[in-house]
C-alpha cells in the first residue's frame, strides 16, 4: 500500500466525499502513479533545459499534490 501520510485526509474527504476502502485505494494508487510520471516529466524537462516544459510540468505536479492537500511534496 502506498504511503499516504502526506495526504490531507480531511481535505481529500471534503473534495471527494466518503469513499469505500477499494475506491480510496484506487485513488491513492492513481495519485502515486501520476506523481511518479509527472515528477519524471519535470526532471526530463529540467535536464533538457526546456524552461517552458519545466514550468508546465512543475505546475501539473503542484496541481496534483494540491488536489490532495499534499503540500509537503
Amino acid at each position: 500500500m502506498p504511503n499516504i501520510d502526506v495526504i490531507d485526509r480531511e481535505l481529500t474527504r471534503n473534495r471527494f466525499g466518503e469513499l469505500d476502502g477499494q475506491t480510496c485505494l484506487m485513488l491513492i494508487e492513481a495519485l502515486e502513479r501520476d506523481f511518479k510520471n509527472r515528477t519524471a516529466r519535470l526532471v526530463d524537462a529540467a535536464s533538457l533545459g526546456d524552461a517552458q516544459a519545466t514550468r508546465r510540468a512543475r505546475h501539473a505536479l503542484s496541481g496534483l499534490c494540491g488536489a490532495f492537500g499534499a503540500t509537503e511534496l
